[in-house]
């Protein structure tokens, strides 16, 4: 599994489940700002899926400053397995953000994605839950 699968695979459970999801990749031809800032202003939540360098992307850097900017709620999610190739430990992805980002580690739970679908559903209970009360986001109780 890549991290345009997992990307691809969250987007289509978060629609499922009545969700309307802005995904860059979604975006025919090449993202301009425009449509980035489009998107991440639509949003209810910025939703930021921790991948290997997800945080050298020029796109990925534009989409999380305008949120920061915006002060959107953003929530964080990684990939536990870390032996998957196009992911990393957790701590390379606070080492890598822009130093503007890098409270978002500390303020933000980043929940781990799951796929058993004995833990698959609850976390995506819990996501649909916290980008329908944004407030909710950050708070690790």
């Amino acid at each position: 599994v890549n991290s345009a699968d997992l990307a691809q695979a969250l987007k289509s459970k978060l629609e499922r489940r009545g969700l309307k999801v802005w995904h860059d990749q979604s975006v025919q031809g090449t993202v301009d700002e425009t449509a980035v800032r489009c998107g991440v202003d639509e949003a209810k939540v910025f939703v930021l899926l921790l991948t290997k360098d997800v945080l050298a992307r020029p796109t990925v850097r534009t989409e999380l400053a305008h949120a920061l900017a915006r002060g959107k709620p953003i929530q964080l999610i990684h990939e536990p397995r870390t032996n998957q190739a196009s992911f990393s430990p957790f701590g390379d992805y606070v080492n890598s953000a822009p130093p503007d980002a890098r409270n978002l580690f500390v303020e933000n739970e980043s929940m781990p994605y799951q796929r058993r679908t004995y833990r698959a559903e609850p976390f995506l209970d819990e996501l649909v839950r916290r980008i329908s009360a944004p407030q909710d986001i950050g708070s690790r109780d």
